[in-house]
């Protein structure tokens, strides 16, 4: 999202006073004044502000960023873990249903659980593995019908997303028929209270021969009606009988490279990250060695890969976004990939013994080769057949995930068997390894315990209140700099009520506080990253969404300005007086611009005599990105009201208000001036 740029309006007016001049109600603390040099302090990381796409949890792909509209479109879930419902009639907007779907170990299918599909005015459904499509996926729904207009419907995640009048929806599904009494089909979108129709087509079958499965399509037009509540509906239009049916499925036209949910991904385009890192974190791993993301078995046609439960979040996942799919996001996103690479650990078990953990090594090579591979390679080959012949980039990989055990065939001993294979093939991949994270003792870990081991960065994790993580602004100040370089991979403020935008302001210290470090800090990002607030599974996510809304948390916007803020490198600044809890200055030398950060995690207004060091001439005029809120630290946005708290923008000013700058209580406040003459 490119900044906000708010004119004449009540809000915007509202915050630039309360920037510039402030009510006299508001304690103002005595001015301290800033002095700015052009003098280099460290250069700051391209990475630096970088998100994780934890691929599924929260129902935040599969039934968020990847745009399939039906779960359980192969029949494959078998009622295992948390199945999607109809959307309540009485549920507000604002409000979710709950943290739910807790790590499991696997439950057993039911062959007759179809859920969440039901049958419809009549019509008897049931599973069946008699005959089937595909391979992996053995089973199908067999519809029974007696006459015309009985059929199968599904609530989509909670609904099914109608979220305008512009974009289409794409019908796919194999169908088998044993004799021609079905004739014609018509799937169709249908509003949950009053069943009007929004959307339907007719699919004649004419062309399916019987006893054979036959592809079948339709599109259907856009709604005539916006409405949150819909369901999808496969109805029988001709004819009566019995049939079976796989791969039931619906997109919306408008999704990106046919994968991807627009809105969501353009809130993701917003945060300028400099890498993803996915799949995960406890995804990757999952509470069994069966259940982790098995990298191999998401490969070639989607409507084949055999799915798995999702352990780590529990409910069930198709594996429509595998490997392919994350570099192709990450190509659509203009970022670099960061691949995580399982290493033998689940979680709550044990290591997978040393002497067979080769298999893990060379999963790694594999994974390099179908990225970067040549087509004339085995996994470049099948690259190359899933639609890529030009290698992707993938110069980064992750080789474990918040680890616990340090004894020398645990994570140090696994961590050397991948990583020297790696290196030995490919000298210059960069690889993460796992850092500090709660009170777990690192003793061991192979990055600071001899014989120490080459990690070109770690991964920190931090989830605190913001009081604490405002606090954490100068965690990296004593770092051990023999240390390996930072990426900061999880961190969170977590609010009462969820998503305040004190915790955002918590944040917003602590990441100044990376920035004053960047000559060990090189990369941060949020978690989780994407949360269907029906589905959610964690307590504080930075994209929240149903079927057809989204809204973000004030954290959102800390980390997309300072993003677009970041600078080439920081400059000393000298002090006087009661600085904010964490000031920091960056200079990008393509525009000539001057970045002023002062994030203000306090419940009083500050003062600021911004000065430029002897030599330097600046514009006579500024510009200014200011998150704040007339409600105060509590404020928090909602479905309902998403930009609740936004940023302002405000341009033009005089550059001689910077000698009595008023930052408001509760603000992350950014100017940016030109240099003119730097010295």
């Amino acid at each position: 999202i490119a900044r906000y740029s708010i004119n004449c309006t009540m809000r915007a007016c509202l915050a630039l006073c309360s920037c510039l001049l402030l009510s006299s109600s508001v304690s103002i603390n005595a001015q301290s004044s800033m002095t700015i040099s052009t003098d280099k302090k460290h250069d700051l990381s391209s990475l630096l502000y970088s998100i994780f796409f934890e691929t599924e949890i929260n129902f935040g792909c599969e039934g968020g960023l990847y745009a399939e509209l039906l779960p359980n479109r192969d029949f494959e879930t078998q009622g295992r873990g948390r199945i999607p419902t109809a959307p309540s009639l009485n549920e507000p907007l604002t409000s979710s249903s709950g943290i739910q779907g807790s790590a499991q170990l696997v439950p057993a299918p039911n062959g007759s659980d179809y859920r969440p599909w039901q049958p419809l005015n009549g019509a008897s459904i049931g599973l069946s593995t008699a005959t089937a499509p595909f391979r992996n996926n053995p089973h199908v729904l067999r519809l029974e019908t007696t006459q015309s207009g009985q059929g199968i419907s599904n609530p989509g995640y909670w609904g099914v997303g109608v979220r305008d009048q512009q974009a289409g929806y794409n019908f796919t599904a194999y169908i088998f028929r044993p004799d021609t009494s079905v004739v014609s089909l018509s799937p169709r979108l249908v509003a949950v209270q009053g069943n009007q129709v929004l959307t339907n087509a007719s699919i004649s079958l004419a062309d399916c021969q019987v006893s054979t499965w036959c592809f079948i399509s339709a599109n259907l037009p856009p709604a005539s009606t916006i409405v949150d509540l819909v369901r999808f509906e496969l109805l029988v239009d001709q004819g009566s009988g019995t049939v079976s049916l796989d791969h039931v499925s619906l997109f919306p036209t408008d999704a990106v490279a046919g994968l991807w949910r627009p809105d969501l991904l353009e809130l993701i385009k917003g945060l300028s990250p400099g890498f993803m890192r996915m799949p995960g974190g406890n995804y990757l791993e999952g509470n069994t060695f069966e259940t982790r993301w098995n990298w191999k078995k998401t490969l070639y046609e989607r409507q084949n890969r055999t799915g798995h439960y999702n352990t780590a979040w529990g409910y069930w996942v198709t594996d429509a976004v595998g490997l392919y799919e994350l570099l192709v996001l990450a190509d659509i996103l203009q970022t670099e990939p960061q691949l995580s690479i399982y290493t033998g650990y689940s979680m709550g078990q044990p290591y997978i013994p040393m002497n067979q953990s080769q298999q893990f090594a060379q999963d790694a090579l594999d994974l390099m080769e179908f990225a970067t591979g040549s087509p004339t390679t085995f996994y470049g080959s099948v690259r190359a057949r899933m639609g890529q012949p030009t290698p992707f980039t993938l110069e980064r990989v992750e080789v474990g995930n918040e680890e616990r055990l340090f004894a020398p065939g645990d994570y140090p001993g696994h961590y050397q068997l991948i990583t020297s294979a790696l290196w030995e093939r490919y000298p210059n991949l960069q690889i993460v390894a796992s850092g500090r994270w709660g009170a777990v003792d690192i003793t061991g870990n192979p990055c600071i315990t001899a014989p120490v081991q080459r990690c070109d960065m770690w991964d920190d994790h931090m989830y605190e209140s913001p009081d604490e993580m405002a606090r954490r602004t100068t965690w990296y100040d004593d770092y051990n700099r023999s240390w390996p370089p930072v990426f900061v991979g999880e961190y969170a403020a977590a609010t009462e009520p969820t998503g305040a935008l004190q915790g955002g302001l918590g944040e917003a210290a602590f990441l100044l506080g990376l920035e004053t470090n960047a000559d060990v800090v090189k990369a941060s990002s949020f978690a989780p990253l994407l949360n269907h607030i029906a589905g959610n599974s964690w307590h504080y996510n930075l994209i929240n969404f149903n079927s057809s809304h989204v809204f973000t948390l004030p954290s959102y916007y800390v980390q997309s300005l300072l993003a677009q803020s970041r600078g080439d490198y920081t400059v000393y600044v000298t002090l006087q007086g009661q600085p904010a809890q964490r000031t920091v200055t960056s200079y990008e030398a393509s525009s000539r611009l001057f970045h002023i950060k002062i994030a203000n995690y306090n419940n009083a207004s500050l003062t600021y005599n911004i000065q430029f060091a002897e030599g330097i001439t600046v514009a006579s005029s500024y510009s200014m990105d200011l998150l704040w809120s007339s409600q105060g630290p509590g404020a928090y946005n909602t479905l309902d009201n998403p930009t609740n708290v936004a940023p302002v923008a405000s341009h033009d000013l005089d550059t001689k208000t910077l000698s009595s700058l008023k930052v408001p209580e509760w603000s992350l406040c950014i100017v940016h001036i030109v240099c003119e003459s730097c010295s």
